[in-house]
C-alpha cells in the first residue's frame, strides 16, 4: 500500500513540474522578423514586422492587405474610382481598418501578446494579427 501511495505522489508531482514547465514564456533573439497570415475568406492577409531588443518588442507594424495586394487603408470598401460600394458595407470595412490600426500599438503598450484586445468590427483582422505574430515570433524563439 505504501509503495502504491509513493507511486502516486511521484506520479503527481511529475505531473505538476510537467504543467508548469509549460507555463513558461519562450525567450526570443532579437532582430527583426515579419510573418504574414491566414487569408480570409475574401483572401485578404495581414503582415507584421516586430522588433526585438533585450526581450522586449521594441517596433511593430501591422498593415493589412486586399486579396490583390493593396493596402486596407480609407479607401478600403469602395468601389472603383472612389466610388462607396454600399455605405454599409463602407462603413463595416472603415470601422475594420480603424481597429486593425490599434493592434500594433496595443502590442507595444502591452508588451505581451496576450493582452492585445480584440476591437470591435476588427475581429477577423484581430486573429490575422495574432496568427502573423505567432509566425514571426515562431521565428525569434531561441531553440528554433
Amino acid at each position: 500500500m505504501r509503495r502504491v501511495k509513493s507511486i502516486a505522489k511521484l506520479a503527481m508531482g511529475l505531473a505538476l513540474a510537467l504543467s508548469l514547465a509549460g507555463c513558461q514564456k519562450p525567450e526570443y533573439h532579437d532582430g527583426v522578423y515579419s510573418a504574414r497570415s491566414f487569408a480570409d475568406d475574401r483572401g485578404g492577409y495581414g503582415v507584421i514586422t516586430v522588433t526585438l531588443k533585450g526581450g522586449r518588442f521594441a517596433e511593430c507594424s501591422y498593415v493589412s492587405y486586399t486579396r490583390d495586394g493593396k493596402i486596407k487603408d480609407r479607401d478600403y470598401g469602395r468601389l472603383h474610382h472612389g466610388k462607396q460600394a454600399n455605405a454599409e458595407f463602407y462603413g463595416k470595412a472603415q470601422k475594420a481598418v480603424e481597429g486593425m490600426n490599434q493592434y500594433a500599438g496595443q502590442l507595444l503598450n502591452t508588451q505581451d501578446p496576450d493582452k492585445v484586445d480584440a476591437v470591435t468590427g476588427a475581429t477577423r483582422s484581430y486573429e490575422q494579427f495574432q496568427d502573423a505574430l505567432e509566425k514571426a515570433l515562431e521565428q525569434a524563439e531561441i531553440g528554433n
